[in-house]
């Protein structure tokens, strides 16, 4: 709903559970980056040896704070959208609220 302001993105779902694959997930991190553009992350709730990476090319011209914001935003809204479907169990809701809470730029 109403993402034509950020344009495209790549979405991976990688996982960093030792130090080789850290640093694996950091150089994927910064191909995104060139490629693509900002890249920001969030956490995976009970797999917490998984980080998802989005690498955004914004349609428009965002600060990287501004479109953090953006997306934190979307994300939360589509939160509060999911509570009231039946169809959602409530952990995939309560995933989906985890996800708007720790989306954040990643530093590479």
């Amino acid at each position: 709903r109403g993402g034509g302001d950020l344009g495209a993105a790549v979405i991976a779902n990688l996982w960093q559970g030792s130090e080789e694959a850290t640093g694996s997930a950091l150089a994927f991190a910064r191909v995104l980056r060139r490629a693509v553009g900002p890249v920001f992350s969030l956490d995976v709730c009970g797999h917490e040896d998984n980080i998802v990476l989005f690498a955004l090319k914004a349609a428009s011209q965002h600060s990287l704070e501004r479109l953090e914001v953006v997306v934190r935003q979307k994300l939360r809204r589509a939160a509060a959208d999911a509570e009231n479907n039946a169809q959602l169990e409530p952990p995939m809701v309560e995933s989906m609220h985890a996800n708007a809470e720790s989306f954040k730029a990643f530093a590479c």
